[in-house]
């Protein structure tokens, strides 16, 4: 059985390649792999999921090619954001307790910065009747 630090350890997205991000796949069992760790009855762990959650679909719809009005800033900062959560030992190590609160800041940051970029993404998910999420 694989753990967290078989898949990424400290190294995150690192060593992934652009042509794992096209093929799709890799990048996202990582971060489906490290979302399966947290624990959703927590009220920030449950609320980083959906962040991060929200955060691969965008990503997924424009790299698929479904989705083209995300900024090229937006999209690495997203990636950037991606890679921090991944990673087990950051700033605060995910195996300490509150361990996910400097990931879930991390990916507040991204949606803050990015919130009208994100806001469009919803509008565009709703017009296609798919929801915002």
């Amino acid at each position: 059985m694989r753990t967290i630090d078989d898949l990424v350890g400290v190294h995150g997205l690192k060593n992934l390649k652009v042509s794992d991000l096209k093929a799709g796949g890799k990048w996202e069992e990582v971060v489906a792999f490290k979302l399966a760790t947290l624990d959703p009855n927590r009220f920030t762990e449950g609320m980083l999921a959906e962040k991060v959650g929200q955060l691969v679909e965008m990503v997924r719809e424009s790299l698929a090619g479904r989705y083209a009005e995300l900024s090229l800033v937006a999209f690495a900062h997203i990636l950037t954001a991606l890679d921090y959560f991944v990673v087990v030992y950051d700033r605060n190590p995910d195996t300490r307790i509150d361990g996910y609160s400097d990931d879930f800041e991390e990916i507040n940051r991204v949606m803050t910065r990015f919130e009208s970029e994100i806001r469009k993404f919803k509008e565009w998910k709703l017009k296609l009747g798919s929801g915002p999420w």
